[in-house]
């Protein structure tokens, strides 16, 4: 049975324990309830999960900090019942790029450290090896995978650069990476909007694997080269906001420590809200503070289901590029309050 790999570069309130519920609910046959409860919970403090149902296995991973992340999703499901997560999520947490490939074939091709090949011998024979750059005496000789055609890496610009047989690309794409949609549709592939500003490709009508032809790679590298080359040589795109986005950070202000205690006050007496202190996490040999963010408010009544979580810092409340409904409910609150609302459109 062939193994999946689903990456979705995606903003930081997609939560690990979110993604494995959606995958177990919308594709029945998993365990009770109270087990996918506890599993996801847990997956949220670790940033990783896994749970199986009678449909397939489902091993979610969730990578990076700051204004995005990177949710790696391998599973043995089929490959239509996986395809569907990626709209699936964009429909509340924007995707920005998203891609489904081989994990077998991902793995080999992104392989570096020689330890990897320890049981696989042959795959070593014949690969360039590298000095990997570090000081004496952590330098060692690695294979080089920067010339391989399943090569990938996480960009500065908030996605993950690698390539599969289906690709996503978002709302949100064309501005990070100041290239179109209309400009990559040149380079072959199925194109369908699943969503207003979610573009589809079927790339390549089968899995790219070792075996696959070598004009396949060879228009691999073109198409890369045209969907993650240097963004800053290209001229910025005009785009507007995410479908369903009205602003990229929206803000409920505090300017004084009575506006404070008064949101305070609010979180903890509002039906749907919940609050927690933020995690503090520190190297306990060092006594470095690794993790030490703002504390987080929960809203749990949003239509859909799933809960939008705001840090509460000096400032006040803030939500990155919220949905109309989240908006119009940091309004209401801000309304009720008297606190002023400050809203960014880049």
């Amino acid at each position: 049975m062939r193994r999946w790999l689903l990456e979705m570069s995606v903003l930081p309130e997609l939560r690990v324990g979110d993604v494995l519920r959606v995958l177990v609910e919308t594709h029945g046959g998993g365990p009770r309830k109270s087990v996918v409860t506890r599993a996801c919970n847990q997956a949220n403090g670790q940033h990783t999960g896994r749970l199986s149902s009678d449909v397939a296995d489902y091993h979610v991973t969730r990578l990076g900090r700051g204004p995005t992340g990177l949710v790696m999703v391998e599973s043995d499901a089929d490959e239509e019942t996986l395809a569907r997560l990626a709209p699936a999520v964009d429909e509340v947490c924007p995707v920005r790029f998203a891609r489904i490939a081989d994990a077998e074939f991902e793995y080999w091709q992104n392989a570096a450290d020689q330890l990897l090949y320890r049981n696989h011998p042959k795959r070593l024979q014949g690969l360039l090896l590298v000095d990997n750059g570090l000081p004496p005496p952590l330098n060692q000789q690695v294979v080089d995978t920067s010339r391989n055609p399943g090569r990938r890496r996480i960009r500065n610009e908030g996605l993950v650069e690698g390539l599969g047989h289906r690709m996503w690309f978002g709302a949100d794409y064309p501005r990070v990476m100041r290239q179109t949609v209309e400009a990559l549709r040149r380079f072959g592939g199925e194109w369908s909007e699943e969503h207003p500003g979610l573009w589809h490709v079927r790339w390549h009508p089968t899995p790219i694997v070792e075996t696959s032809d070598r004009d396949v790679f060879r228009r691999m590298e073109l198409f890369r080269e045209n969907a993650f080359g240097d963004p800053m040589e290209r001229a910025p795109v005009a785009t507007a906001p995410p479908r369903g986005s009205v602003a990229h950070k929206l803000r409920v202000t505090t300017p004084d420590a009575e506006a404070r205690r008064s949101l305070e006050d609010w979180a903890a007496c509002t039906d749907g809200i919940t609050t927690r202190q933020a995690s503090r996490i520190t190297n306990p040999k060092t006594g470095e503070v690794i993790q030490d963010g703002d504390d987080l408010v929960r809203w749990h009544d949003h239509s859909d289901g799933w809960r939008r979580e705001f840090p509460v810092g000096p400032r006040g409340l803030l939500a990155i590029r919220p949905d109309a409904e989240t908006a119009d409910f940091l309004r209401e609150v801000a309304v009720r309050l008297s606190l002023p609302v400050e809203e960014t459109v880049e």
